[in-house]
């Protein structure tokens, strides 16, 4: 939604749907990113269409109602709008600004990582250690492997309490019989790491 892809919750379930081209009940990194491309330019080729006027280009001063119709809110794009403007002709046409919807969807990704708490250094060595062990490169990793992968990270329960928490994260993400897609995995990463932080801060006070 925030990629100007779809507006509906109703939508997203229903192009998931479509999109789970192997019937597995989930998707793929592969089946993801074909959602994503398809759906934008769908998206992107409406909000065009609008704002030209059924001319074959619009005047780049539009391109602040095309990110508006698309419902994109986020005030690093809305701040650099004068910016973006000034990488399109005086009169765009639509590869022009898919071109450009390009840099507004790196800006909203770059401020998803910033709102996780990752930078993108952070967040290239995550990804490089799910694909380390993605053997298969089926785009998940099982639950049972997570624990090598946490020693890897020096991210391990060091108590039972500890192992306690851990089990309630994985259960309150659905991951049971599953294994953890990268997204799980990010998400888990930054939950994780947040509680033992929290609980070196509760020792160190108790001290």
């Amino acid at each position: 939604k925030d990629l100007g892809v779809v507006h509906d919750p109703l939508d997203v379930t229903r192009i998931l749907a479509e999109s789970d081209r192997d019937r597995s009940g989930s998707l793929d990194v592969e089946e993801f990113m074909g959602l994503l491309l398809e759906h934008a330019r769908l998206a992107y080729a409406r909000a065009f269409t609008a704002v030209a006027d059924g001319e074959r280009t619009a005047p780049r001063e539009r391109l602040g109602l095309v990110i508006s119709s698309l419902g994109i809110t986020s005030f690093k794009v809305l701040a650099k709008l004068r910016s973006l403007e000034d990488l399109l002709p005086q009169a765009f046409d639509f590869d022009e600004l898919w071109s450009v919807m390009h840099e507004v969807r790196k800006i909203v990704s770059a401020e998803y990582q910033a709102a996780a708490g990752f930078s993108p250094e952070e967040l290239a060595r995550i990804r490089a250690t799910f694909a380390s062990f993605d053997a298969d490169r089926s785009g998940r990793i099982e639950i049972h492997e997570l624990i090598r992968v946490f020693e890897s990270m020096d991210l391990l329960p060091r108590t039972r309490p500890e192992q306690d928490r851990l089990e309630v994260l994985l259960s309150r993400m659905g991951t049971r019989g599953h294994g953890l897609d990268i997204r799980q995995f990010i998400c888990l990463s930054r939950a994780w790491s947040n509680t033992r932080r929290n609980e070196e801060m509760r020792c160190h006070r108790r001290q």
